[in-house]
């Protein structure tokens, strides 16, 4: 049975595992995908925020009170994609 590992074992085997060039092409390699998920994950709840300021902007709700109305939509964005629970 291997013994306890000290912290400078440990670190030796992140600063091998984990060097930045390594870490660099990983990432780049997956850039465009990463990209696209998180375009599509996010642009609903831009969509969302985009509706309500175009509609408290058509009723004259002043910009210093439009937060709690985003804060609502951003919030049943979420409900209407969860998974768990209760959905809208």
């Amino acid at each position: 049975m291997p013994g306890v590992r000290r912290f400078r074992e440990m670190r030796e085997k992140y600063v091998l595992k984990y060097d930045g060039a390594n870490v660099t092409t990983r990432l780049t390699a997956v850039k465009e995908i990463m990209d696209a998920r998180y375009e599509s994950a996010s642009s609903p709840v831009v969509n969302v925020v985009e509706t309500v300021r175009s509609i408290l902007e058509t009723n004259g709700v002043p910009a210093g009170l439009h937060g709690p109305y985003y804060a609502f939509a951003q919030e049943l964005a979420r409900l209407m994609f969860s998974h768990s629970g209760a959905t809208l």
